[in-house]
């Protein structure tokens, strides 16, 4: 949910998946597990941590399918 990547942008000031290239932002996007805004903003709860990084899942079925089921977890 792209709703999900403009709060992690918000909460924490960057992108979810950063490099200096487009190329190797990419590449982590596919290849590494989203990070933890706590990581960043440890006041963040990590209930509102764990749905955005459900919401940033690679893999379709782990991923929320609409803002209604978001809204329902």
């Amino acid at each position: 949910v792209s709703e999900l990547v403009t709060s992690n942008r918000r909460m924490t000031g960057r992108a979810p998946y950063q490099h200096d290239s487009m190329t190797a932002t990419l590449a982590k996007a596919v290849s590494e597990p989203a990070p933890s805004v706590r990581g960043r903003r440890p006041d963040v709860p990590r209930e509102l941590d764990r749905l955005i990084r459900r919401g940033l899942e690679r893999e379709r079925d782990k991923r929320f399918a609409s803002l209604d089921d978001l809204g329902d977890a």
